[in-house]
């Protein structure tokens, strides 16, 4: 166990990008200098685990003597060099992807909790273009859902914009004109990393161009198998989306339009017990000004029936007693 404390010329070869070959013939500084048994071991051949350009550790097969090694072995040792250096990287992108999906679910758990606490539509929104924009590092995000006419998106929230689209009421096409108009339609994510030579869509604005922006990734939010919106990151420089962001974009789309579509849900119902509320009193008002009782004229006998069209009605009616001699009654309707 000895000869194998220390450093090791086959280490310092290897840091120095000297174990240029597919196997190395190298004299081993730690048989040589040990003072145990080494039961003859001089030599070893070293062969690198290599992934790609990357050097992931040495493989060493020691012997007394270089000639021990023929064709063979030493091709041999070679392939199984690099299985071990395949099965290092598996193993080590392993841990990687473990402890970024661990990131990832606590990351996305933090994002759902945030969103779902939100009951306000406009305070959700923004919260989401914000933190989505931040999460992924992009330098702008815009959230669009259609507009009061279908055929066009408008814009939401938007953040790390220069102008401001959402209060100026800017659109975009609900079409394949746009890019978010084609992600609703196909219900696809569109990365479009230069959008200046793989720009498909036909839409042109001025305030659109006058942002910068190099490249974009939309993503469709979906409910239901039905797309509610799209979310649209852009980047103003040179930029690779690469398959683990967009999965991890896609999943927070998915938290997203189910939030969106519950507070929205949330924010019709407020709106429809507002003006259930607002009806019914307009229906008490209308009714306090209507005559409690038809008068009581003998030989004669009046009624009256009131009933709206709706909750409320425009309709009117009233009694009332005229001046000068003897009773003489009129009647309003209107």
């Amino acid at each position: 166990a000895e000869a194998w404390d220390g450093g090791c010329d086959c280490q310092g070869y290897c840091n120095k990008g000297k174990l240029t070959e597919a196997y190395n013939e190298v004299k081993c500084s730690r048989l040589i200098e040990s003072g145990g048994d080494t039961r003859g071991l001089i030599v070893h051949a070293s062969a690198p685990l290599r992934i790609g350009d990357q050097t992931l550790g040495i493989l060493n097969v020691a012997a007394s003597d270089w000639s021990e090694f023929n064709e063979e072995s030493l091709t041999i040792l070679n392939s199984v060099g690099n299985i071990i250096a395949a099965a290092i990287e598996r193993a080590r992108l392993f841990d990687m992807l473990r402890e970024q999906r661990i990131h990832e679910q606590a990351v996305l758990l933090e994002f759902s909790n945030q969103l779902l606490s939100r009951s306000e539509l406009q305070d959700l929104m923004n919260y989401l273009v914000e933190e989505v924009r931040r999460l992924l590092n992009f330098d702008a995000c815009a959230l669009l859902l259609p507009s009061e006419d279908p055929t066009w998106l408008a814009f939401k929230a938007v953040s790390g914009w220069q102008a401001d689209p959402v209060g100026e009421h800017r659109l975009l096409p609900n079409d394949d004109r746009s890019g978010p108009g084609r992600a609703m339609r196909k219900q696809q994510p569109i990365v479009n990393e230069d959008i200046w030579k793989n720009e498909t869509s036909t839409f042109r604005a001025d305030w659109l161009a006058a942002e910068g922006f190099h490249g974009h990734v939309i993503v469709p939010l979906i409910v239901d198998g039905h797309s509610i919106g799209t979310l649209v990151l852009d980047m103003r420089h040179a930029y690779q989306m690469d398959i683990d962001k967009l999965r991890f974009l896609r999943l927070m789309a998915n938290q997203a339009a189910i939030a969106i579509e519950k507070a929205r849900l949330l924010q019709q119902e407020a709106e429809g017990r507002r003006l259930e509320e607002e009806l019914t009193l307009a229906r008490q008002i209308q009714l306090s000004l209507l005559p409690d009782s038809c008068p009581i004229i003998e030989g004669w006998q009046m009624c009256s029936y009131y009933q709206a069209a709706r909750l409320i009605g425009g309709d009117f009616y009233d009694f009332f007693w005229l001046a000068g001699e003897g009773k003489r009654l009129g009647m309003v309707i209107g």
